[in-house]
């Protein structure tokens, strides 16, 4: 059953209807609950979808971040390849020069012990003809020794004798 209350309200009649009936007011009541889950619901739905956006905004800035560091990974790898390939070339270009020289180096060495070869034969022909000149000049002597005898014998022993 249903009630009419009349009221006046800046000389407007209004009508509102109340349920007086059991069954009308636990409907009334189980809508109204339902109206407040709904609400609760749907603010929750809010709050969610704020901070699924504050997520996606901050996925979204973190993605940005990552990308800057591996550009600034990529660009220092260039940068450290770009100088690994100067090493590695100033590297050959020292490795070419030293083996030039350490042949060079061989050639000196080759001429060197040449030079000592020669050296030594020239050591051992100056040590005889030193031997030679010593020998030479000992048999002049004796020669010369061996001459004065001969003259000293052949001069006139009657010279004395008279």
């Amino acid at each position: 059953m249903y009630c009419a209350v009349e009221l006046q309200q800046d000389q407007k009649w209004e009508m509102c209807e109340q349920a007086t009936e059991p069954a009308l007011v636990q409907s009334t009541e189980v809508h109204q609950d339902q109206m407040t889950v709904h609400e609760q619901e749907q603010d929750a739905h809010r709050i969610l979808q704020v901070e699924n956006d504050k997520m996606k905004k901050t996925l979204n800035h973190e993605e940005e971040i990552m990308k800057d560091c591996v550009r600034d990974w990529e660009e220092l790898l260039k940068v450290s390849v770009v100088k690994a390939v100067k090493k590695h070339r100033k590297a050959r270009k020292t490795i070419t020069w030293l083996e030039k020289e350490k042949s060079e180096v061989k050639v000196m060495e080759a001429q060197l012990s040449e030079t000592h070869l020669q050296y030594d034969e020239l050591m051992n022909v100056s040590v005889g003809a030193r031997v030679e000149g010593s020998q030479h000049h000992e048999m002049k002597n004796t020669l010369n020794h061996q001459d004065q005898l001969l003259k000293r014998d052949e001069q006139p022993h009657g010279s004395v004798e008279s």
